[in-house]
């Protein structure tokens, strides 16, 4: 599954792209699906910067008939992601942690002067393998297969969608 996110966010370009490469981590509070994230490491490149982000996803929104399937660290992964200066944007992709691979996620994530606008453009490309979720039958699987991957898409794209304005929220109380 391919999506993308464009929104128009309120900073200058070189602003918006230190938040993001640099401070995402203060951004939790103002992401409703997101319970951390936390930077695992960080390598400062020629034209960059490399970082391995470990994020965990919230419980609240997974549907009572998943929650017994579902466990919390099957909502966490890492994320690995090069930041190009020239370009600012960040290339990455997410790792599983505490169990098989049950799904492959990698994209792009940027900064883009549009006029005298700036955009976050964030694009998602994704596959959910539910045949790998311990405890479920694969005959089972196979029946829940496009539920899971709309559960897995709505998280990656609520968070997706809630950049922007979790970047508004991060700016207004700094100020504050």
């Amino acid at each position: 599954m391919r999506f993308e996110v464009s929104d128009p966010i309120p900073f200058e370009i070189g602003e918006a792209y230190r938040i993001l490469r640099d401070n995402m981590a203060e951004l939790v509070p103002f992401l409703d699906d997101t319970e951390s994230i936390s930077v695992e490491r960080r390598e400062e490149t020629e034209d960059g910067v490399k970082l391995t982000n470990k994020w965990q996803a919230s419980m609240h929104k997974i549907p009572g008939a998943l929650r017994s399937f579902v466990k919390p660290e099957m909502l966490s992964w890492y994320d690995h992601v090069v930041w190009t200066d020239h370009d600012r944007t960040g290339r990455w992709q997410l790792e599983a942690i505490g169990s098989e691979k049950l799904f492959s996620c990698h994209g792009e994530t940027s900064v883009v002067e549009l006029g005298d606008k700036t955009l976050l453009k964030i694009i998602i490309n994704f596959e959910v393998y539910p045949e790998k979720v311990p405890g479920i039958p694969k005959f089972l699987a196979k029946k829940i297969s496009g539920q899971i991957e709309k559960l897995i898409g709505e998280v990656l794209g609520s968070n997706m969608r809630q950049m922007a304005v979790s970047m508004t929220n991060y700016s207004e109380h700094k100020k504050g």
